[in-house]
């Protein structure tokens, strides 16, 4: 999307400069520049739709009123200069905002499909029925169903989801999930990702996903 955008910024600035050249030289308008200039609007699926969205009033400045002025017999060299700025500055906006998303790190857990997203890593997680394997599935689900950087205890854990009272011996079944989790993303990443989440061994232990991870580049 990015580099699409940015090609037709190129594409309309050099159109509108050598219909800016052809103005200053012969001190009238270049009517083929103008239609070139709408036929590469009309035949884009980009910029139609900007025009679109701007006769609905859903963008800035309006640039659907210069377009539609650019259309008429008695078109003026402004037309296309109002038109050209406007068109910019949206494919501008588009682009900076088209950065901003790319640039923020993706992290969701799929629950239905088992799967984590850690930015463009996919890393399945142990879903099944009635084995410790769903373990894994069941703290990671409960985990994303809380602030995320919040440490979330094992003892909220152990009777939320296991339904289980304190004892010594069924914390391990948060210690052990948690590591298998870890291990698993280690291991997906080959190495890259070795401390996804922050977890102790204690009967009063928490999990965590590590901060750096919920934050963006």
């Amino acid at each position: 999307m990015e580099n699409e955008i940015t090609k037709i910024k190129g594409e309309l600035n050099r159109l509108y400069k050598l219909f800016q050249k052809s103005f200053l030289l012969y001190g009238m308008d270049d009517n083929f520049l103008i239609n070139d200039y709408i036929k590469l609007i009309d035949n884009n699926n980009l910029l139609t739709n900007i025009l679109l969205k701007s006769k609905e009033g859903k963008t800035k400045n309006n640039p659907y009123l210069d377009y539609t002025a650019l259309m008429n017999k008695n078109r003026h060299h402004e037309d296309i200069t109002n038109l050209n700025i406007k068109l910019i500055n949206i494919l501008s906006e588009m682009e900076l905002n088209s950065n901003k998303t790319n640039n923020h790190r993706v992290l969701e857990f799929d629950s239905e499909n088992s799967l984590l997203y850690i930015k463009n890593d996919k890393i399945k997680i142990s879903k099944q029925q009635d084995n410790e394997n769903n373990n894994q599935h069941l703290i990671m689900e409960y985990i994303f169903e809380q602030s995320l950087g919040d440490k979330v205890y094992y003892d909220n854990i152990l009777s939320d989801v296991f339904g289980d009272s304190e004892n010594d011996i069924k914390y391990t079944r948060c210690t052990s999930a948690c590591r298998d989790i870890q291990d698993k993303i280690m291991k997906h990443t080959s190495g890259k990702i070795d401390n996804f989440l922050i977890f102790n061994n204690s009967k009063k232990g928490f999990v965590k996903i590590n901060n750096k991870y919920l934050s963006t580049f």
